[in-house]
């Protein structure tokens, strides 16, 4: 989704510009001492941190590469807040503020408030009352705040803002469930997460995400190993947000409660990383039991499927956070410009296209994903068959409709040859021109128009063969000497079906003068 970019010093920010509706991340490499006190010791590149933190928590899955998101369905809202030798508190503040869809001076209104904030950030201070008072204002929105303990390996409470009140931190743990030597401990962590443990610069151990393969500004996408409580931060994070779609109406106390009551025991390890709930937190969390704790099951509602007409709007839709309506619609030969329309309401639905399969949240054919309810999918040409439409909602919604349409087959009427055939002289074998029908059903009052190119068509007879091999006589060594049978025959072929070949058929009866079929068509009224 569309974010914002909150750091005010350009040189931070890298772009160019202060704070500004650009949110990508223009890289944060440094040159040796460039951001004073010798820091850093030596060139380092971008480190493309928040695209790693993103990916943890929300990159997509199910589509055979990377990896895959703890909430791989949510949506990322991108808010910039940190550039090249940090940032300012000011800065993170009014990013927390906006991100939860809180007024911010000079900054236009965010229209896509988030419901989870990950802040994988910090230092060693204290919690100043600019970020009590944020958090606070975030937590009244409905909103909770995820926080990383930090990495100096030292007790949390002297960490910012994790030693502030109303956030949930995190801190990490490696791949055994010990506590990761770097993580921040004590009774101020609330839960731990898998954070990663690299030693001898061996990525193994480390959490893997989605990464950037530039060194100083954004080039191609790639994968990469990280650790920190940086990287233990949203596996929480993307867990809160799969409770929130479970319940919409949780409060930040609710979401705290249902990661900490249902968390995992730390395991037993060697005596240097054992983790307790007086240094690690409630346990290891773990998404499944949170989720069912909050709805129950870990499977959304599913209902019956209905069944759409062309053209017919359902109205006064509602349905549930993950709740799930199924639709289908049979789309004839010959249909064109299908499209699926979703709109009005609020809320937020998503709409799910599939082909011959019931769709799903794993499998479809096409998904616009937009926010609020107004979503179309649009098929220029599709198939013969049944069309499943799904609406999921990503949170609850109500008052919104669904309507399908396309254009009706065209049956053709009008059929023609325009080849031309040679009559034979005075010879029974004539000539035929075939006409192939596409059409199907009676053939009721049809018009036949012929061409007939002849010097003398007192010569000529002429005949019209429908499929089923009935025939009707349209001239007969009639007309003299005159040149050329140009006539069109009006007449009820009655319940003759029309699907077929037609075959005009013309003889020439005498010697001397020739001629040629140059064209003939025929139209069915009916």
């Amino acid at each position: 989704m569309p974010g914002y970019d909150f750091i005010s010093d350009s040189w931070a920010a890298n772009d160019g510009s202060g704070r500004d509706s650009d949110a990508s991340d223009a890289g944060d490499a440094l040159s040796a001492g460039q951001c004073g006190n010798g820091y850093p010791q030596q060139d380092q590149g971008s480190s493309w941190h928040g695209t790693h933190v993103a990916g943890t928590i929300a990159a997509s899955s199910n589509n055979g590469f990377g990896v895959a998101g703890v909430a791989w369905n949510s949506k990322i809202l991108p808010v910039r807040v940190l550039g090249r030798c940090g940032g300012y508190t000011s800065d993170i503040s009014d990013g927390m503020r906006w991100a939860a869809g809180l007024s911010v001076s000079g900054i236009p209104n965010n229209p896509n408030p988030a419901k989870v904030l990950n802040l994988s950030l910090g230092g060693t201070a204290s919690c100043t009352r600019t970020y009590q008072d944020t958090i606070n204002a975030v937590r009244a929105t409905g909103a909770s705040i995820i926080v990383a303990a930090g990495n100096e390996s030292q007790n949390a409470s002297l960490s910012t803002p994790a030693n502030c009140e109303g956030v949930v931190v995190v801190g990490a743990t490696d791949r055994n469930g010990g506590q990761a030597y770097y993580s921040n401990f004590g009774t101020t962590v609330d839960i731990s997460a898998p954070g990663g443990e690299m030693f001898s610069n061996s990525s193994l151990n480390a959490v893997l995400s989605t990464h950037n393969t530039g060194s100083t500004s954004p080039q191609s996408d790639n994968y990469a190993y990280l650790q920190g409580t940086s990287m233990a931060t949203p596996h929480v994070a993307g867990a809160a947000s799969l409770l929130y779609a479970i319940n919409a109406e949780l409060t930040p106390d609710d979401v705290l409660n249902a990661l900490t009551s249902t968390a995992r025991s730390f395991p037993a390890t060697n005596s240097n990383d054992q983790c307790n709930t007086s240094k690690c937190g409630a346990g290891i969390v773990d998404v499944k039991a949170a989720l069912i704790a909050v709805g129950g099951s870990t499977e959304p509602p599913v209902t019956a499927i209905s069944t759409l007409e062309n053209g017919v709007i359902v109205n006064d839709i509602s349905g549930g956070t993950a709740q799930e309506l199924h639709y289908t619609i049979n789309v004839p030969e010959g249909a064109t410009n299908l499209a699926f329309t979703l709109a009005g309401g609020s809320g937020d639905a998503d709409l799910y296209v599939r082909f011959a399969s019931k769709a799903s949240e794993n499998e479809w054919d096409q998904r616009p994903y937009k926010n609020g309810n107004s979503e179309i999918v649009s098929i220029a040409e599709p198939k013969v068959g049944t069309y499943y439409l799904m609406l999921r909602g990503y949170q609850v919604f109500a008052g919104t409709s669904i309507v399908a349409t396309f254009d009706e087959p065209v049956e053709l009427n009008f059929f023609e040859n325009v080849r031309q055939f040679a009559i034979p002289d005075n010879s029974p074998a004539g000539a035929t021109s075939p006409i192939n029908v596409t059409r199907s059903g009676d053939s009721g009052k049809i018009t036949v128009s012929v061409d007939i190119r002849h010097s003398y068509i007192g010569d000529l007879k002429v005949k019209l063969y429908t499929p089923s091999g009935a025939s009707a006589t349209l001239s007969a060594n009639t007309g003299g000497s005159a040149d050329n049978l140009i006539k069109t025959y009006s007449f009820n072929a009655g319940t003759l079906n029309s699907l077929g070949e037609w075959r005009l058929e013309a003889t020439d009866n005498a010697r001397r003068d020739t001629g040629y079929i140059n064209n003939w068509n025929i139209t069915f009224e009916n």
